[in-house]
């Protein structure tokens, strides 16, 4: 994540989320979003902070997600339908990000299936300033992100 120190821009290996000066949320999913696309591995602890995919994780496969929930002001979870049968109502509220720009990000849904979790073909665009709180999983491979379930 990059921050303004005086007079130039610099990246901020360990970020902070300062009172009036960012969005927590939007912060952290450009931050998933940039390790997503960085996909290293390392060891560390469980949180949306860690800054190597798969650091939270003991195996050694090739992570590529780092999924989480987004929590609406309400405090209920947000879900978007993950069927285009219109008499079955599945919703997911599990997310990976796709993009980000700016505090608009493209999320795409993730549904649990046989214990695991897998890239669906439903993705919503989001104002990630709409949102309250973020909880972040262990990272995870998806076979492919624009899979089917």
């Amino acid at each position: 994540m990059s921050y303004y120190d005086d007079d130039q821009i610099k990246m901020k290996p360990k970020h902070e989320c300062k009172k009036g000066t960012f969005n927590c949320v939007c912060d952290e999913v450009r931050f998933i979003e940039q390790l997503q696309k960085e996909a290293v591995l390392e060891e560390n602890c469980l949180n949306c902070s860690t800054e190597k995919l798969g650091a939270n994780r003991r195996s050694r496969i090739g992570f590529n997600t780092r999924p989480f929930i987004l929590y609406l002001p309400n405090g209920r979870e947000f879900r978007i339908r993950v069927s285009e049968d219109f008499e079955c109502d599945y919703r997911s509220a599990i997310f990976r990000v796709e993009d980000v720009d700016g505090c608009c990000a493209t999320l795409r849904a993730l549904v649990e299936k046989d214990n695991c979790l897998f890239g669906t073909q439903f993705c919503v665009t989001v104002d990630l300033t709409q949102f309250v709180a973020i909880q972040c999983f262990r990272d995870i491979r998806i076979a492919s992100p624009c899979s089917n379930v």
